[in-house]
């Protein structure tokens, strides 16, 4: 199961723009499988950059 930090500035989203990026988060995950990342940089095969 898949982990998303998502952190938002203080001045940050109101609750509709918090559902949607929950929403489009939630679908990239299911669109792209088996694809790690850690600060921005693909993870998918450990000790291996792409």
């Amino acid at each position: 199961m898949p982990y998303v930090n998502i952190r938002i500035t203080k001045e940050g989203a109101v609750k509709e723009e918090k559902a949607e990026l929950i929403k489009g988060v939630t679908r990239l995950l299911k669109d792209v499988p088996d694809n790690r990342g850690v600060g921005g940089e693909s993870v998918t095969v450990p000790g291996k950059k792409e």
